[in-house]
C-alpha cells in the first residue's frame, strides 16, 4: 500500500459521502506533501473506486438469477468470514490449552483428595489423643482418690489400731 493510501485508510479520513473539513484537508495535504488539488483528486478517485465496487456487487447480485448459484456465492462469503474468525483461534492452539487445563484440574482434584486424606488422618489422631487424655485424667483421678483414701485411711488406721502408741513404746 502506498503511503498516501495508508493514510486514507486510517480513521482520520471522513466517512464516504462527507467532505473533509478545511482544516482537516489542510493537515492531511501538509502531512502527505500534497497540494489541495492533488488531495481533491485523490479523494474523488477513492470515491469513484468505492462507487465502482458497489456497482459491481449490485451487478453481480442482478446477474446471479440462479438461486443455487446465489446460495453458493453466499456460502463462499460465509466461509471466508468464518476463516477470518477461526484462523486466529487455530493459531492459539485451543486443544493444547484445553488439555493443559484438564491436567491442572486433575492435579487440583488429586491435591484435594490428598488433603482430605490428611485431614481425616489428623482427625483420627485427635480422637485417639482425646481418648488417651480422658483415660489419663481418669487414672490421675483414681490415683488421687487412692492417695486421699490412703492418707485418710492411715490416719484412721493409726487411730484405730494404735489408740495409744506411747504405751506400747514404754
Amino acid at each position: 500500500m502506498k503511503p498516501v493510501e495508508e493514510h486514507i485508510a486510517q480513521d482520520s479520513w471522513p466517512a464516504h459521502g462527507s467532505q473533509p473539513s478545511a482544516s482537516g484537508a489542510t493537515e492531511i495535504s501538509q502531512e502527505l506533501n500534497l497540494s489541495a488539488a492533488d488531495l481533491d483528486r485523490l479523494v474523488h478517485n477513492q470515491q469513484r473506486i468505492i462507487e465502482q465496487q458497489k456497482a459491481r456487487l449490485a451487478q453481480l447480485d442482478i446477474a446471479v438469477n440462479d438461486d443455487d448459484l446465489r446460495e453458493i456465492i453466499q456460502l463462499e462469503r460465509q466461509q471466508a468470514n468464518l476463516r477470518l474468525v477461526l484462523n486466529p483461534l487455530r493459531a492459539l492452539d485451543w486443544p493444547a490449552r484445553l488439555q493443559a487445563e484438564k491436567m491442572k484440574v486433575e492435579q487440583v482434584g488429586c491435591a484435594i483428595v490428598e488433603l482430605q486424606r490428611k485431614i481425616d488422618l489428623l482427625g483420627s489422631e485427635v480422637r485417639e489423643k482425646a481418648i488417651l487424655e480422658k483415660k489419663i485424667i481418669e487414672q490421675i483421678e483414681a490415683i488421687q482418690s487412692e492417695i486421699f483414701a490412703i492418707e485418710n485411711g492411715i490416719v484412721e488406721e493409726d487411730d484405730e489400731h494404735d489408740p495409744q502408741p506411747e504405751l506400747l513404746a514404754s
